[in-house]
């Protein structure tokens, strides 16, 4: 619980500054692209937003990147595509990332942001140990961030899309 907190005071001493997002989404999903042996990424930035300029603490729209992609290549099959878009909303931007894979269960949908939650099977998860954090912690950046964010399972439910509203 300690580290949690040592995480929330991060968040919420981050510096914000002006940057443009489609830019940045672009090169974490290219990097991204070529780490992930497993999946493949596909980046789309929609004309409309991809120059826009917004005030966001860079290092923290990294770790929350990060967190979801790394979620999503968890539970994306082999030759899966993960597809991360940034597109225009009504008052702002939707950032999606979404992966080919498993449903969310219907029971947890509500449950996925909230600390120490976490749907890996401990039996088919890499080595590393999952302690429900991530996006817990995704929460709380988007919150810090004044946006919102929910889970919900593709249309053609063959996976799942995590959506990240920023309002302008």
């Amino acid at each position: 619980e300690g580290s949690l907190i040592m995480t929330e005071r991060g968040i919420e001493s981050a510096e914000k500054e002006t940057l443009v997002l489609g830019d940045l989404i672009t090169q974490v999903g290219a990097a991204y692209d070529d780490i992930l042996a497993h999946c493949h990424v596909e980046i789309f930035v929609d004309d409309r937003v991809a120059n826009d300029e917004r005030v966001l603490a860079p290092d923290l729209i990294i770790q929350m990147l990060d967190k979801l992609i790394d979620n999503a290549a968890d539970f994306c099959p082999d030759k899966g595509r993960i597809n991360i878009q940034l597109t225009p909303a009504r008052q702002g931007v939707l950032l999606s990332v979404s992966n080919d894979g498993p449903l969310l269960p219907v029971h947890m949908k509500h449950q996925l942001f909230d600390s120490l939650v976490s749907l890996r099977d401990d039996s088919t998860s890499s080595e590393k140990t999952h302690l429900g954090l991530g996006l817990h912690i995704v929460r709380l950046i988007v919150e810090f961030h004044g946006g919102t964010i929910q889970a919900r399972n593709r249309d053609d439910l063959s996976g799942v899309i995590f959506e990240v509203s920023l309002d302008d």
